[in-house]
């Protein structure tokens, strides 16, 4: 009987152990999951490199850790996940002070998702806006005062028999103007990677000369790099309505990088 009892109290505690095992990773499968999900990672396969380092981030020293969190906020961002990535970061932060991690990395992945998020409830409340403005018909080129195109603004070199044939100039000019002008030294200095846009608009007043830019980033520097190039465009021969009266146009047009 006793032998019985004996064998019954060393399954009640091999079992759970066991079981246990099979919920998380042991030390070496959790650290080869971890670097596993980096490979994905720079491959671009975000939605597996995140199944990867959730699976090793079940083990307690790795979930404990600062790169493991610095990571997650970088895969939360890249997935657009911004609100995610906000808490990653910040718990990098916590443990950066506590494992002598440098600061740096967390905290532009913390700035650049509020950015985001900043950006994303601007452009949600613009859009309520547009309730209050008058109906326009579609398909339709307009100058700032609604008034009704009869061309388009006409880049240097665009020719084309109808305004969409004009502004799909314009577009691939600008395009190419950015890709021959940035500087491409500021992704090293800003440390950003990955596909990056850059939503900007300005005004092409009656004289064809480029006012009024904005731009939108998740960094301020590539803010200022987007108004600097916008600001290079040489002036264009700018819109007219039917009656022949040039006006301005407002503009708008993302500008996208992939930085590896």
């Amino acid at each position: 009987m006793n032998r019985v009892l004996s064998l019954g109290f060393i399954l009640f505690l091999v079992f759970p152990t066991v079981a246990q095992d099979f919920k998380r990773p042991n030390s070496m499968r959790a650290d080869s999951l971890f670097a596993l999900h980096k490979d994905y990672y720079e491959g671009r396969d975000f939605e597996k490199s995140m199944q990867l380092l959730q699976e090793s981030m079940r083990n307690k020293r790795i979930a404990k850790s600062y790169d493991a969190h610095l990571a997650l906020g970088n895969l939360h961002f890249a997935l657009e996940e911004f609100e995610e990535a906000v808490n990653a970061y910040q718990q990098a932060l916590q443990l950066a002070s506590t494992q002598s991690r440098s600061l740096k990395k967390p905290e532009l992945g913390l700035q650049r998702s509020l950015a985001r998020l900043s950006y994303l409830k601007e452009t949600q409340e613009k859009a309520g806006d547009t309730l209050n403005k008058p109906v326009l018909l579609k398909d339709t080129f307009y100058s700032n005062d609604f008034q009704e195109l009869q061309s388009f603004p006409a880049y240097e070199g665009c020719t084309g028999e109808t305004m969409m044939d004009l502004k799909n100039c314009m577009n691939r000019a600008i395009a190419k103007h950015v890709n021959i002008k940035f500087r491409t030294e500021l992704a090293n200095e800003i440390e950003l990677y990955g596909r990056l846009r850059i939503s900007t608009s300005f005004t092409i007043d009656a004289k064809g000369a480029v006012t009024n830019i904005k731009a939108k980033a998740v960094h301020p520097a590539l803010e200022q790099e987007a108004i600097r190039l916008i600001n290079l465009i040489p002036v264009m021969k700018p819109g007219t309505t039917k009656e022949g009266k040039m006006v301005a146009v407002n503009y708008a047009i993302p500008i996208t990088f992939l930085i590896q």
